[in-house]
């Protein structure tokens, strides 16, 4: 018996509420929220300063159900950077879509430089769930290293929608001139949501790093008129 794949919707993404990125359903991937697993008894949490229990310590900030403030991970110290990044080719945390992407979301949340190229990586594989693609443009766009940039610029040619978003919003965020060039490539790709966050990114380049580029901001086209329907009889 094949095994049904559930199809998602664009009201069913995730997003964090961005302000610049209409309609809701192109908005950033927020990080996933699921209920706290804590097992049931005396358990404590690890307070310990071994690698063990500092991993232990990482997964249970990412199994919260809400998403944990940057000071917590902060308090954890380096080890647990450099955890959060070997966790992306741990099989126990890849097999579980949500988790992975909670971990996608955190390093980009901490601006992670280390972990570009394995997230540059996910967002190429075309063999990775969408939203977990959208997930890693995103997290490369808040890291905004210079390092980003070319995984990005191969990301522009994919086909999903929403991943060219996240990409798009991810090149202006690096504010990097070599990112400009792949943005004037998204000026002319067939989604107006795209070619439109293009040419407002195009336009913070020119007024942050004083270069012209001539780009007008776009605008949807406008919806046919109806014509009007005479009143139905009585």
């Amino acid at each position: 018996m094949k095994k049904q794949t559930q199809k998602r919707s664009a009201s069913d993404v995730p997003s964090i509420p961005d302000f610049e990125s209409k309609p809701d359903q192109y908005n950033e991937p927020d990080v996933p929220r699921k209920e706290d697993q804590m097992p049931d008894g005396g358990f404590k949490r690890a307070q310990g300063t071994s690698r063990a229990e500092l991993r232990l310590r990482v997964e249970e900030l990412l199994a919260r159900r809400e998403a944990p403030p940057t000071e917590a991970w902060l308090e954890l110290g380096d080890g647990a950077r450099e955890i959060l990044t070997q966790l992306l080719g741990d099989v126990s945390i890849t097999k579980r879509e949500a988790m992975k992407q909670r971990t996608i979301a955190t390093l980009g949340q901490l601006r992670i430089v280390r972990a570009v190229p394995q997230l540059g990586e996910l967002l190429l594989r075309s063999s990775e769930d969408t939203v977990t693609r959208a997930y890693a443009a995103s997290a490369l766009g808040r890291i905004g290293d210079e390092l980003a940039i070319p995984f990005l610029g191969q990301a522009v040619a994919l086909k999903d929608e929403m991943v060219r978003r996240q990409v798009t919003l991810a090149l202006g965020r690096t504010r990097h001139p070599r990112a400009v060039p792949h943005l004037l490539k998204l000026l002319d790709d067939s989604s107006e949501h795209i070619s439109s966050a293009a040419a407002t990114e195009l336009r913070s380049y020119e007024q942050e790093l004083g270069i012209k580029l001539g780009v007008k901001l776009k605008t949807p086209k406008a919806s046919k008129k109806q014509t009007p329907r005479a009143p139905a009889a009585d």
